[in-house]
This record gives structure tokens, C-alpha cells and sequence, in this order.
């Protein structure tokens, strides 16, 4: 039997499913009878972009539903591509539907397949919208300007143009032109006289700009009028004037004194003027203050005389109003202190204190410290809490293939005061905003720049910067303007990164810790140690003991501490590490000997660590349990591993909080946090800029747990793990991820759950970790 090809089917079936969960994020209104045009604008994009459209207007018929024998009859079997195709169309129906409003979805009812929808909504909405032509033209004809804003006027032609637009009546920018001028009111008319001897056509847009920067002007022009006609600097009166201003320096001092008719308003903004009894302006004697707010002046009443102000080019302005007035203040006299201090704006920290001296506040020669010797603690930190800093080229594309010719550039930078870190950090964030950048949602240290096909990444780690980015150019340009605020020093190709190791070759590159793991070796004296084969005791049962406790537990600390940051690049340890950090409170000479075992392991595997190389952009987790494997408490221990591509990404061995009753509620647990974990991977994927072309898969090698993440029966076992089981279901309803079964024999997550005899982890191990001895470095 041959069935018919259909092309893309697993990834067009799954688009839509993948879609659904962040439909409210793409299509943020709902469908009525008064946004039609703007709701298809949204969603035929993300359909369109998704290439949807063709299934929606019919282009994509339906399989047949059963498939034919070799002479063409109907058999009774199933036709697989019609079951992908009815789940792509249900998913679009889905889709569709949670974008109609209430009053749309009724409009719909009785539909059965995408098609039917959009085809019922197109009907419905464009012929009301034809129906309207008419009143549309004329709408758009009758549109003034009136006392709106530029941009309210032109928004109003061009949501009538858009909806003409719609049902296929064009209206070009030349005919725009003139709708608008006409209903421009008579201020614009220099601005109509000049558009109009124009030869060349004007796009909307343009017009837009050249409206509001004319109406900018005449706004300008109008305050500026309104400003002459209530201020003058001078005034002119008859010689029959009934009054004068004050004159001399010694009325009116002190204060609640009444002088003259205006009071002086210095602090108000008032502007002061001669007012005399002379035609002419007089610029001595007394100080009257005029002002065009009334407000300002709350004594105040009509003024009858013809007395007249003159402004300062001639033109003589009425009185309108007149009225005393008085400033209050809390003390006659302003005393400044001898002394004077300057404090830190960050830190309020005193940076100098000095005294007055003949009236002035000199300032002596001093030295403040530089950033430089401020921080020279922070940069005297030993390699292994904090290695120096480089610049070095890479490509991010060693993990993530569709990233090509990405450099790695690599810089330290002066923290302006080592007090004061958030403020200090809060200052260098604030700046990259400035520059463009967004920060990351899943972490706060990412922070991304997009221009175009520009992309640029920024990871701040304490006073250490990683940017990468598609265009080294740009990079340079970023790391100059940095360095124009902040203090930036470039060590050179990274090579060492926070005890990381970093070695390049032509199709990836090789983190590991030799360096790091030797000076833990010689630290804890054991560099010339005998090798142990695995990091951990098969048979060894750890428990908690009174006997043997250790005098002092500082060295187990110490060792069981650095051993968690061996884990970075070592996922084989990380399960023995778990077991000895568990007792950190009261450790024992076996659990001592046990951490150092670790230590004997790690010295026959120096050249080991992680080879990050190109391949699929897939996220691929595997999660495991071991039910009841802690003998002490009988809780169980949750192995998860994610893989980008062929890379291991992230990896964790964790007990488990609670005791499991059977071990489907262990592996099921496992099973919800590796799906959080997955969650927060395509997050941080999503702020770079990175789309899965397929739904994460998730491998669990328990029957009954895939079961339950499949099953919509909410039965007995499950009521121990509710919450996990909602959480796990709801994602794989929606096709964030899907859950397949693996074989024991191949589950990788297997070795972040339990001791391993030898010839097993190793061969789990191998499909983590590479040699460094097997592959060819640059510099390595």
C-alpha cells in the first residue's frame, strides 16, 4: 500500500500545537465587529510567518481517511497522514478560537474544522465592511483637523483608509494629500500653500513629520504672542497718573512691608521693569514687576486707567489687572556654615572636608584613590576563585548551529566602588539599556542586543564581561563605548574563565579543569595518589554516625566545596559529590575517606571534560530515579540531564524532598522537574533569539510514569503527586514537550541516580564526556 506524500507533516502538525501556548502573546485582542481589520493583521502574520494560511483558505485538502490496496478500493485501515492532518487542523481550530470574543465564537458555532471558521469570519466581516464603502469615503472626505493633534488627526484618515484598504478600495499617498490639507484649519495655511507647489509625491509618513514639526512651530509661535501681550518693561502714562512706584533702595525692606502696587516676585519669575509717570521707558529708580499668570498675585483687581506698557520693541500693551503682593521666609538672614564636605553619590561615603576662608571654599591638593588601587584586592583574587580575564574569538555556533561567525570577546572591568556592588551594578545595567540592550527574563546577568540581523549577547559575571555576537565590528564598537564609562582591561584569547579551561578546535571547543583539578590534587596532597576507577563505592552505604566524627570538619568543607565546582565539567562525579555534600554538618572519617576517593578518581581523568560541537537546535532531556535509595530516610534520588543538539547542558543529581510511596510517584517526580528544567532552557533560548524547530522530547525509562503523563485518568496513585502531575500533563497537552520511553540499558540519567559498577559507567560516561588526548586542540 502507498500513501500519498505530504510534505513537512511532522513539523507543519506541531507548529500549530507549539503555537497555542503563546497565541495571547502573537494575537493580543479579541475578534468583535469593531476591530476586524486589526485582528487579522495579528494573526494572519503569525499564520503566515508559520506558512498556516495555505491549510486555513483550502489549499491543503485532506488525505483520504482510509487507505487504498493495490487496485485502489477503500480498506478499513487508517490513513496516518489524515490522523497529522486532523490533528494540525484541530489545533488550528484551537488556535483560532481562543482569539474570538465571545459574541464572534457565536457566530461560528457549528463549525468543524479551521477552514470552516476562518471562511465563516472572512464572510461576515468583509461583507459589512463592503456594505460601508459609501459612508467610509465619506467619513474619510469629512475628517478635520478642528482643535485635535496633528497625530490624532492623521491617525483618524488612517484607520478609514486601512479599513478601504480591506475591502480592496486603494486610496495612494497624492489623494491622502489633498483629503488632508482640507481639513487643515487656517493656521496651516503657509503649510498648504508650500505642499502644494510640491512636484514630488509625499508619503504618508513624511507628511506625518513635516505636520508635526509645523505644528510645533506654530504652538511655539502662539506661547511666545501670548507671552508679549501680558509683560512689559517699561510703562508709559499721563501726566495726570494718580500713581508712582516706589523709588530707593531703603523702602520696602524687611519683611510683611507693602510698597508699591507690584511687590518684588523675583522667585515667582516675574520680570522687572521701570514704571513711570514719563511717555517714555525709564530704566532707573524703582522696580515694578509684571507678570502673565494672575494666579501668582492673589490681591488683585481690574485696572480702569488708559495707562499703557511699552515692550522692548515699542509696542505699547494695556493694563489689564494690578494688586500688591509679598514673599514670606522662614529667617531674615542665610547663614552658610565654615565647614563644607564631599561625600561619595553612591556610597554618601566622605571623600573631603574642608573649611571657608575669606568667603570661599578652597579645595587643596589631595589624591583620591583610583579605581585601580580601590579594587586591587578584588584583582589580586587567587586563579582558582577568580581567574584572569581575556579576549578571545570562538564561534557560538558550537552549540547553537543556525549562530555563524560569532566572536567571543572577553573583558574585566573596575567596579567603581568594591562597597557597593548593586549600586555599582545597577549603574553598569542602566548604561547597556542606554546602548540598546534588553535584559534577559530567565537571567538577570544575560543581556541582548538586536539590530536587524544584528545580534549581540552580553553576560556579566561579577566584574568579568563575555559578548559575543554575528559581527565582531559591532562588538569592538560596544566594548569602546563601555570603556568610555567603565574601566575595561583585555587579557587576551580566553583560555581561562572562573577555573574553566578553554581549548578551540576547527569544529567546537573542549571545556574542562585540569588546571583546577591539579592544584585541588596538590592542595589536599594527593597528587601523586593511586587512580580509582569510579568516583564512588558500589557497596558503600552512607549514613549518618555519632562514631568517628571528624575533630574538625574545616578540610571536609574545604574539599567537599571545591568538589561542587568540579562538577561544572565533570557530570560523572556529580552524583558521589551529592552523597558527600549531604553531610556537611557532622561528617566522619568514612565519609572523608569517600570525598577523597573522589579526588583518586579525578586524578586518572584529568584530560576529561565537555566537547561542545555544532548540531541540531533539539533540546533532549533524559530523567531517571532511584526509589528509595537513601537507607537513612528512604527518600529517593532524581537524576535529569539536558542535551542541546549532542551537548550535555545541564545536569543534576538531587534527593528528593519527600518519601515516595511506590516508584512511579520517584520517577514522576524526576519527570516534573525535568520538565521545569526544559521550561526554563527554552526561555533562555527564546531571549537569544533561538526557536526549537521541534517540541523538546523528554526520555523516561518507567512504563507507568509515561502512563500517567499520557493518561487523562487522575487515579489513586497519582493523589501523592498532584501538583507535579497537573503541572506534567498541562505541558504535554499544550506540546511543550512530548514523553517518550527508553530502555534501563541506554537511560543516561542513570548515573546522577545511584553508585555503578564499572564497565556501566563508564560507558554511560563516555556519552557525556570526551578526551583530551583524542582530539586535536589549538593551544589545548
Amino acid at each position: 500500500m502507498s500513501i500519498p506524500s505530504l510534505p513537512n507533516t511532522q513539523s507543519n502538525s506541531q507548529t500549530p500545537i507549539l503555537l497555542l501556548s503563546n497565541i495571547s502573546n502573537y494575537v493580543t485582542i479579541k475578534l468583535d465587529h469593531t476591530n476586524y481589520l486589526m485582528w487579522k493583521f495579528q494573526i494572519t502574520g503569525i499564520l503566515d510567518a508559520y506558512s498556516l494560511l495555505d491549510h486555513l483558505e483550502d489549499s491543503t485538502p485532506s488525505p483520504p481517511k482510509f487507505l487504498l490496496d493495490e487496485i485502489g478500493c477503500i480498506t478499513s485501515e487508517a490513513n496516518p497522514l489524515f490522523l497529522q492532518w486532523k490533528t494540525r487542523d484541530k489545533a488550528l481550530f484551537s488556535l483560532i478560537s481562543s482569539t474570538l470574543s465571545p459574541s464572534a465564537i457565536s457566530l461560528v458555532m457549528g463549525q468543524t474544522s479551521a477552514s470552516g471558521i476562518w471562511r465563516v469570519i472572512k464572510n461576515r466581516y468583509t461583507s459589512i465592511s463592503r456594505s460601508s464603502v459609501v459612508n467610509l469615503k465619506r467619513e474619510l472626505n469629512n475628517i478635520k483637523k478642528g482643535n485635535d493633534s496633528v497625530t490624532s488627526f492623521l491617525q483618524k484618515i488612517k484607520e478609514t483608509r486601512d479599513k478601504l484598504t480591506s475591502v480592496g478600495i486603494h486610496i495612494d499617498d497624492e489623494e491622502i494629500l489633498h483629503i488632508v490639507l482640507q481639513g487643515l484649519p487656517s493656521d496651516f495655511h503657509s503649510f498648504t500653500s508650500a505642499m502644494l507647489t510640491k512636484n514630488e509625491p509625499v508619503l504618508f509618513e513624511k507628511l506625518h513629520i513635516l505636520m508635526k514639526t509645523e505644528e510645533d512651530l506654530l504652538k511655539s509661535s502662539m506661547d511666545n504672542t501670548k507671552e508679549i501681550s501680558h509683560m512689559a518693561m517699561a510703562a508709559t502714562a499721563s501726566s495726570q497718573s494718580s500713581w508712582v512706584g516706589n523709588r530707593g533702595r531703603g523702602t520696602n525692606r524687611g519683611r510683611g512691608n507693602r510698597g508699591g502696587r507690584f511687590q518684588s516676585y523675583n522667585r515667582g519669575g516675574f520680570n522687572q521693569g521701570g514704571f513711570s509717570q514719563g511717555n517714555s521707558n525709564n530704566g532707573g529708580g524703582a522696580t515694578d514687576h509684571f507678570t502673565p499668570d494672575l494666579n501668582t498675585i492673589p490681591d488683585n483687581h481690574a485696572y480702569t486707567d488708559s495707562q499703557l506698557v511699552s515692550v522692548g520693541n515699542g509696542q505699547q500693551l494695556p493694563i489689564s489687572n494690578i494688586g500688591n503682593g509679598q514673599l514670606r521666609t522662614s529667617s531674615s538672614l542665610f547663614h552658610l556654615p565654615r565647614r563644607f564636605q564631599i561625600t561619595d553619590l553612591l556610597t554618601a561615603k566622605p571623600l573631603y572636608t574642608g573649611f571657608s576662608k575669606d568667603g570661599l571654599y578652597p579645595i587643596h591638593g589631595l589624591s583620591l584613590p583610583s579605581w585601580n588601587s580601590r579594587i586591587s584586592a578584588l584583582l589580586s583574587r587567587s586563579a582558582s576563585s577568580s581567574p584572569s580575564s581575556h579576549t578571545s574569538k570562538a564561534c557560538l555556533s558550537s552549540v547553537c548551529s543556525n549562530v555563524s561567525q560569532a566572536a567571543l570577546w572577553h573583558t574585566r572591568l573596575g567596579h567603581p566602588q568594591s562597597r557597593a556592588p548593586r549600586a555599582w551594578f545597577e549603574r553598569f545595567t542602566s548604561h547597556l539599556l542606554t546602548l540598546g540592550f534588553i535584559a534577559s527574563v530567565a537571567d538577570t546577568s544575560l543581556f541582548i542586543l538586536r539590530r536587524g540581523s544584528l545580534t549581540v549577547y552580553l553576560l556579566l559575571y561579577v566584574d568579568d564581561i563575555i559578548i559575543t555576537g554575528n559581527d565582531s565590528s559591532v562588538i569592538t564598537s560596544i566594548i569602546s563605548q563601555l570603556s568610555t564609562t567603565f574601566e575595561l582591561k583585555d587579557l587576551g584569547l580566553l583560555r581561562y574563565f572562573l577555573g574553566l579551561q578553554i581549548d578551540y578546535t576547527k569544529s567546537g571547543f573542549f571545556v574542562h579543569q585540569r588546571k583546577y583539578l591539579t592544584d585541588l590534587l596538590t592542595k589536599f596532597h594527593m597528587i601523586d595518589s593511586k587512580a580509582a576507577p569510579t568516583p564512588i563505592v558500589l557497596t558503600l552505604a552512607f549514613t549518618p554516625s555519632d562514631d568517628d566524627v571528624l575533630p574538625d570538619p574545616t578540610p571536609y568543607r574545604s574539599l567537599v566545596g571545591a568538589l561542587q565546582y568540579a562538577t561544572f565539567t565533570r557530570p560523572d562525579i556529580t552524583f558521589a559529590v551529592n552523597r558527600v555534600c549531604q553531610f556537611m554538618h557532622k561528617p566522619t572519617s568514612t565519609h572523608f575517606v569517600a570525598a577523597k576517593r573522589i579526588l583518586r578518581f579525578l586524578k586518572g581523568t584529568l584530560d576529561k571534560g565537555i566537547l561542545f560541537q555544532p548540531g541540531p537546535l533539539t533540546l533532549t532531556a533524559f530523567t531517571d530515579a532511584d526509589w528509595a535509595g537513601d537507607p537513612s530516610d528512604r527518600r529517593s534520588t532524581s537524576g535529569i540531564t539536558v542535551f542541546l543538539g549532542h551537548n550535555p547542558i545541564t545536569w543534576v543529581s538531587k534527593k528528593q524532598h519527600t518519601v515516595s510511596r511506590s516508584s512511579t510517584e520517584a520517577e514522576y517526580r524526576s519527570l516534573a522537574a525535568g520538565a521545569a528544567e526544559l521550561a526554563w532552557l527554552r526561555q533562555v533560548l527564546c531571549d537569544l533569539g533561538l526557536y526549537l524547530a521541534s517540541a523538546p522530547v523528554i526520555w523516561c525509562d518507567n512504563t507507568s510514569a509515561l502512563a500517567l503523563a499520557s493518561n487523562p485518568v487522575f487515579h489513586g496513585r497519582t493523589k501523592h503527586i498532584e501538583v507535579d502531575y497537573h503541572f506534567v500533563r498541562e505541558k504535554v497537552v499544550r506540546g511543550d514537550f512530548s514523553v517518550q520511553f527508553i530502555s534501563i540499558d541506554d537511560q543516561i540519567a542513570d548515573i546522577f541516580t545511584k553508585a555503578l559498577p564499572s564497565p556501566r559507567f563508564h560507558r554511560l560516561s563516555s556519552k557525556l564526556l570526551v578526551c583530551s588526548t583524542d582530539h586535536l586542540f589549538e593551544g589545548g
